[in-house]
């Protein structure tokens, strides 16, 4: 019998030229059962296709898998997982869970992005359930940027995942509560954006995360630059980009976004309409009332709760959720009084909670009914994940921003208006046509925006995890704090100058004296 040589050691091409002659002796004729396979596999790319223009979802990268259909066929084996979906009444994948679902459970890395309450979730979630489910060696670890955002994924992990005994594999963790060198097979960056932005001094420990799992996938409403350079460097190069166009193709359209000029910078107008607001009905609660800063949560907070004429029960149905300074401790709301806040504003014992944009990611209220920007965003993504907090799910719902005309200067109001219009054009938009008008923002100055509002958002986060992260070794002295030479140096200096001039009063008032007797 003769031996191929090895294409390795083919250096002049012989088996190629033997081919090519085999191929002319030869003439190989296509079965019907092979025209039938290919016309089938066509009539299938073509459905795909028209599933993902239906869907408005748009994929780039090589050997991208087709879109689950349903729940059934895909998680056939993993009856709990089923039953843990049946019970959450997830009837059937949305768009995001639908393309996500197959190139999670594959292992493939993936940068996917959706709109807010689209089932982002889900989209990770149930995928590596079934993968663990498969292998008991493999494990999974979930980070967001947020406590609450941490506990709010859990229970809903504990709730679909109940029966399921891969629950006990999969960690959600804060990257400030995650320092450990253990390797995981999956690793999901939920709100990457936000993760990257206020976690500056846990970078380090993402990229090694990120670099050491099999799979690591980016979730996010938004992409940001950020996002991009993460995903080149990080992720492997046949990873696949998600994206299913947003905001105005999704729920999006059902909030009517209406935006109130209040004239100049001045909060008794603000406090004025917003009581306007309130008795006319237009804000209904439950409501999530934003602010820029703890300190404006806690004020808004009060002004509200002195509006007892308009109901006898509003003092106690008022409550702010923020995190304080590190200059201002007293104002700083601890864990479980945070846990408790959102407990109460879901059970509707809290009508209208004061909140800072801590509150804008990843949590989800499905029955609240408005959104106030009290304070205006710093910027169009900022509204954007504010403004998703209401009409999750399909619900209907109304968002209002107040603006005055300071904040011109401070907020790139253009953006903003630019963004309601194209979010909320079939529903019903109310935006001052000189909005549009104004002149574009300048990078620059955007840029210092965002740096100051990305810090305030560090400082918060350190804040938040001051109390969990602190560690002390008792084998190590530990450093006290330095005296400031400078300033005793300097009170140092101002005591004798000031003896100085002790001493000098003291002999004018002698030679006075003396003067005197004679």
């Amino acid at each position: 019998m003769r031996r191929h040589m090895p294409s390795s050691l083919d250096f002049f091409g012989s088996r190629e030229n033997e081919e090519d002659n085999n191929s002319e002796k030869v003439e190989s004729i296509p079965s019907e059962e092979d025209n039938e396979i290919e016309q089938v596999e066509e009539a299938k790319d073509e459905d795909v296709r028209w599933l993902r223009r239906r869907l408005r979802i748009k994929v780039e990268g090589d050997d991208i898998p087709d879109p689950w259909t349903s729940w059934s066929i895909p998680l056939r084996h993993h009856k709990n997982i089923l039953a843990g979906i049946e019970e959450s009444r997830w009837i059937e994948p949305t768009a995001i869970q639908m393309q996500c679902g197959p190139i999670v459970i594959n292992k493939i890395d993936c940068v996917a992005s959706a709109p807010t309450g689209s089932g982002k979730t889900g989209a990770f979630l149930i995928p590596i359930a079934a993968a663990l489910e498969d292998n008991d060696e493999e494990n999974a670890l979930i980070l967001v940027p947020t406590r609450e955002l941490a506990t709010q994924l859990y229970f809903e992990t504990d709730r679909i995942l109940s029966r399921s005994k891969s629950r006990g594999r999969i960690c959600i963790s804060t990257p400030r509560r995650a320092l450990d060198k253990k390797r995981y097979t999956f690793i999901i960056l939920d709100e990457v954006d936000k993760l990257l932005d206020v976690t500056s001094d846990s970078i380090s420990f993402v990229d090694q995360a990120v670099a050491s799992a099999r799979c690591k996938c980016l979730f996010s409403a938004s992409i940001t630059t950020s996002v991009r350079e993460l995903a080149t460097t990080a992720l492997n190069d046949s990873m696949i980009s998600v994206t299913v166009l947003s905001p105005h193709e999704t729920e999006a359209l059902s909030v009517v976004q209406k935006f109130i000029f209040v004239g100049r910078g001045n909060d008794q107008n603000k406090i004025a309409t917003l009581r306007e607001l309130i008795l006319s009905g237009k804000l209904k609660p439950p409501c999530l009332l934003f602010v820029n800063g703890s300190t404006r949560a806690q004020s808004l907070k009060y002004k509200l709760k002195s509006m007892s004429d308009i109901s006898s029960s509003l003092s106690r149905r008022v409550e702010a959720l923020f995190v304080g300074t590190k200059k201002k401790k007293s104002t700083q709301h601890k864990n479980y009084e945070r846990d408790e806040i959102i407990r109460n504003f879901r059970a509707g014992r809290i009508w209208f909670l004061v909140a800072t944009d801590l509150a804008s990611r990843g949590l989800d209220f499905r029955a609240l009914n408005s959104v106030l920007n009290y304070d205006v965003p710093f910027s169009a993504t900022d509204y954007l994940h504010r403004v998703g907090r209401v009409g999750r799910a399909g619900r209907s719902g109304t968002a209002i921003t107040l603006f005055s005309q300071a904040d011109e200067q401070k907020c790139d109001l253009r953006a903003i208006a630019n963004l309601a219009l194209r979010s909320g054009a079939k529903v019903g938009i109310h935006v001052p046509e000189w909005l549009l008008r104004l002149p574009k923002k300048k990078k620059s100055r955007h840029n210092e925006m965002s740096q100051v509002e990305s810090k305030k958002r560090k400082n918060a986060q350190v804040e938040n995890n001051q109390d969990e992260d602190t560690n002390y070794d008792v084998n190590k002295p530990q450093q006290q704090d330095k005296p400031p030479i400078k300033k005793v140096r300097s009170l140092v200096s101002t005591a004798s100058s000031n003896t100085k001039k002790a001493t000098l009063l003291q002999k004018l008032h002698l030679k006075k004296m003396k003067r005197k007797k004679r």
